[in-house]
This record gives structure tokens, C-alpha cells and sequence, in this order.
């Protein structure tokens, strides 16, 4: 994860699933879905010397994950949605293999094979969405 946030410029630090973390001292939140445990909201502050946003979720019937993302600088909004992103894509290729087979499709409408990375999209995301319909973007 660390090579995709620094092309991105996040200035990500590290990524944490622990319950052992301690929260922020809020300086301000985000919004977020409505399956967020706890405050409910995204929180952002400082842990120590670093910026973090944290946030809970249930994921199963008697648990929940935390998930504290540390930064270098205070984050903002598109750096919180990037990294998360950023965290789906690499945990879908640890789930699945980072060989290059799993990361070329063949496009459902014009019939080229394309690596993800390759597609005509601009943005991470469109990328990621065209990897996943199997659409190059042509």
C-alpha cells in the first residue's frame, strides 16, 4: 500500500486494524455511512506527533474493526476516500494473487486485453470500476 500512496501523494504513514489504538484527540470529523460504530463519524486528529483519521465498524454479530489510518499532514476528505480505496484494491489482490493474470482482463466490448493500470479512465477509481466491469474504457 505504501508504493500506491506515495504515487498518490497521500503522505500515509501506516494503516492499522487494531483495537489497541488509541483515538485521537478529535479536531474535527467527517460524515460517513451509516453503518459506522462509535462516534458515527469519521475522526480526525492527532495521535502523537502524527495526523490520523479513525473510524469503527461492525463486522460481525459481537465485533467490530477499528481502522486508524496515520498520516504525515493533516488529512483531508479525498485523502481519506483515496486510501480507502487504495486498501480495497490491495487487499483484492492479496485475497487473489498479484500475479499478472489477475491484473489483465479481456474488455467485454471491444474484446482487448488490457492491463487494469492500461485503461482509458483517468482517475484511480474509474480504473478500479473499469477493472471490475471488465470495461477498458474504449
Amino acid at each position: 500500500m505504501r508504493e500506491l500512496s506515495t504515487i498518490y501523494r497521500l503522505g500515509l504513514v501506516r494503516v492499522s486494524h487494531s483495537q489497541d489504538e488509541p483515538s485521537p484527540e478529535v479536531q474535527y470529523q467527517f460524515d460517513g455511512p451509516l453503518d459506522l460504530t462509535g462516534s458515527g463519524k469519521y475522526d480526525v486528529g492527532k495521535i502523537g506527533e502524527q495526523w490520523a483519521i479513525q473510524y469503527s465498524y461492525r463486522c460481525a454479530i459481537d465485533d467490530f474493526d477499528l481502522v486508524t489510518f496515520f498520516y504525515d499532514r493533516k488529512p483531508t476528505r479525498r485523502m481519506l476516500t483515496t486510501t480507502q480505496l487504495i486498501e480495497e484494491i490491495q487487499t483484492f489482490f492479496e485475497v487473489h494473487g498479484w500475479k499478472t493474470s489477475n491484473m489483465i482482463f479481456r474488455c467485454w466490448e471491444c474484446g482487448r486485453e488490457t492491463h487494469w493500470l492500461d485503461t482509458f479512465h483517468n482517475s484511480l477509481a474509474e480504473k478500479w470500476d473499469g477493472y471490475k466491469d471488465r470495461y477498458c474504457g474504449c
